[in-house]
């Protein structure tokens, strides 16, 4: 309960920023200029911002579609790529904890007991959770010092290497297990920090905001569908958390390409 009391604080920020913390110079001056030149024309009223519309016409439909692809793959990385290891350190310490029960007669004796399992699934995700800290504070950093395109493609190589290390040569239980889903966390929230530097770079002051959030929560979307995709195949198949996670890794492979895509400057600076 207290971690959802804790979680809902963004409300309160939110309602704050929204009294206290003064709009855009830059944008007031475009509104201003948008509606002398809707007066001007004899428009009785011009939208306070860009309509979502202009956002899927040219000239911003290819920055437009650049944004989702670019939000999507860390979405889709840590939903349906991340997420597994969690479970399969579960899965695994709790098979383990069964083979190593003892039967005496008909009464068992438990070598691991529960707290055991969930120890071992709590250090995992512990793990994989303090890397995403780190990760989501150097975001910024590494594309301000990299640069936007090559430190995205940087952020897609090291997630992509970690998690076929990951789930193709370590299991649940192995020394450096707990660390690989640290640096996976490390490096796939990464992209979190870089996000909300480059999505707003794409877009013209006026629809920027609606531009950035189409960009990023289309992501949510994509990794929905991939996640749910693959909870129906679960109940036709037995769980085969390597080869889930190995194969949704691939998604990385993908933002290492489509990064070169992406404008060498923002709309400001063009």
């Amino acid at each position: 309960r207290w971690t959802l009391l804790v979680a809902a604080t963004p409300a309160v920020v939110g309602f704050w920023i929204l009294q206290r913390v003064p709009e855009s110079r830059r944008w007031l001056s475009e509104r201003e200029v948008s509606r002398e030149a809707g007066a001007a024309a004899g428009v009785a009223a011009m939208p306070r911002s860009g309509s979502f519309r202009e956002l899927f016409r040219p000239p911003l439909l290819q920055r437009t579609l650049l944004g989702i692809a670019l939000g999507s793959v860390p979405v889709i990385g840590t939903a349906a790529n991340g997420n597994w290891v969690v479970p399969w350190s579960d899965k695994v310490a709790a098979d383990r904890a069964a083979a190593e029960r003892p039967v005496t007669g008909e009464s068992v004796a438990p070598a691991r007991g529960p707290s055991a399992v969930s120890r071992d699934k709590a250090f995992t995700l512990i793990s994989r959770s303090g890397g995403g800290v780190i990760g989501s504070l150097v975001g910024g950093i590494a594309a301000t010092l990299a640069g936007r395109r090559m430190s995205y493609f940087l952020i897609s190589l090291a997630s992509l290497l970690t998690s076929t290390l990951l789930f193709t040569q370590l299991t649940p239980g192995h020394p450096w297990f707990n660390t690989a889903a640290f640096l996976l966390g490390m490096f796939g929230v990464t992209y979190f920090g870089w996000l909300p530097l480059f999505l707003p770079e794409l877009f013209p002051t006026r629809v920027r905001a609606a531009g950035s959030g189409i960009a990023f929560n289309s992501g949510r979307i994509a990794a929905a569908a991939v996640t749910v995709s693959i909870a129906v195949g679960m109940q036709s198949a037995t769980v085969d958390y390597p080869q889930i996670g190995f194969r949704t890794g691939l998604i990385y492979a993908v933002g290492m390409l489509i990064i070169w895509l992406a404008p060498r400057r923002s709309v400001a600076e063009s």
